[in-house]
């Protein structure tokens, strides 16, 4: 996962803490069912973001012929 740039971060601080994120993740057949209507939400215990809600705001296949990642631009509502 990565954050937006340093300008996109200082952006969301000033219109209310939207934050923009990538995810990339293996292509299998649960994550190519993925759609821009559904959220990832983080559920590893303890972890800094433990239950923030993604909005998926699109969806990229990586690699050819067959995509082996998918990459995920999300965006989280921190406030």
């Amino acid at each position: 996962m990565t954050w937006g740039s340093s300008a996109e971060r200082r952006s969301a601080a000033v219109e209310g803490a939207v934050q923009s994120a990538t995810f990339r993740v293996l292509a299998d057949q649960d994550t190519r069912g993925v759609l821009v209507t559904d959220r990832i939400v983080v559920t590893v215990a303890g972890h800094m973001l433990e239950g923030i809600a993604f909005d998926i705001t699109g969806s990229v296949p990586i690699g050819a012929p067959v995509p082996h990642e998918i990459e995920f631009t999300c965006t989280a509502n921190r406030g």
